[in-house]
């Protein structure tokens, strides 16, 4: 289905460039004149879409990013920094229980970062 370009789809579309993953109320930060039900909705679509995809990588929170590639992200526990990494498709595969398909997606590796290591 066509969807009607607006102001405030590339208001927030824009916002995603040069940043990795951003949440709506980061979103709603950057955008103060978009109301939060605008940001929501509009960034449902652009999921539904395709354009934007979920990120899980805290419990209860969800970033969206660009869906244009599939990368996976390492997650600070410490300062919830999240960086993009790659892993090898093919180890992932090589781990999976008997039987098990592995659907494209993320993987979300926790940890610490090297700057909260250091204080």
């Amino acid at each position: 289905m066509q969807r009607r370009n607006t102001k405030n789809k590339k208001l927030i579309l824009d916002v995603f460039e040069g940043k990795h993953t951003l949440t709506v109320q980061e979103i709603c930060q950057l955008l103060p004149e978009i109301e939060m039900s605008t940001v929501y909705r509009n960034v449902e679509r652009f999921v539904v879409d395709g354009v934007l995809r979920e990120v899980c990588t805290h419990p209860n929170i969800t970033a969206y990013e660009y869906a244009k590639d599939i990368h996976d992200h390492f997650v600070c526990d410490n300062c919830h920094a999240i960086d993009e990494i790659h892993i090898r498709r093919g180890s992932i595969k090589k781990t999976l229980p008997n039987g098990a398909i592995m659907q494209d997606g993320g993987v979300v590796v926790h940890g610490m970062c090297k700057e909260c290591i250091k204080d």
